[in-house]
């Protein structure tokens, strides 16, 4: 189906933060060159979560940010997109993370935050421990533990998301 892009709501807590303005106009070349291969995901706007989202919009955007951005730098009205009906708010983070996960990397910040923010989510509403996190994702428990951790460490002081190379990254060792 195409929908409108005037009528897409984008939730300001989306997992990407940071999109590389020269990978949307790459992506936008070649939208215009080959089509959009891939619809964006969308469902209903949830009001009661977004209640001062203004009237005109319908959609709310799931997943496919920079593919939206590529085809309004195209200037297109309509963008090819699949609607997901009646998503939960946990089924709209899994959707995004994978997309994410998938598709351009995440920034170690963006990374760490969405999958703290997915472990929340399946703790408050399934009661699921960091191991049932963990299998459900295909990441080791240590892993997700640590990811869960340097969130919550750049939540309370800021300045560690500025450092770079990732504090996940080790550096690697020279064998003999």
């Amino acid at each position: 189906m195409e929908i409108p892009i005037k009528e897409i709501f984008i939730p300001p807590d989306r997992q990407r933060r940071e999109v590389k303005e020269s990978a949307v106009a790459e992506l936008a070349v070649s939208i215009q060159a080959r089509g959009q291969l891939h619809p964006v995901v969308v469902t209903e706007l949830d009001r009661v979560r977004f209640p001062d989202a203004p009237a005109h919009l319908q959609y709310q955007l799931v997943a496919g940010y920079r593919r939206l951005l590529a085809n309004a730098l195209l200037k297109r009205q309509e963008i090819k997109a699949e609607l997901l009906s009646n998503l939960t708010r946990l089924e709209q983070e899994e959707i995004e993370l994978d997309e994410n996960l998938m598709r351009e990397q995440l920034s170690w910040q963006d990374e760490v935050k969405a999958k703290a923010r997915l472990v929340d989510l399946r703790k408050q509403l399934y009661g699921d421990s960091i191991r049932d996190v963990a299998t459900h994702v295909g990441e080791s428990r240590g892993e997700l533990w640590e990811d869960q951790r340097l969130a919550k460490a750049i939540e309370l002081i800021p300045e560690l998301a500025q450092s770079n190379p990732s504090p996940k990254q080790t550096t690697p060792t020279a064998t003999p």
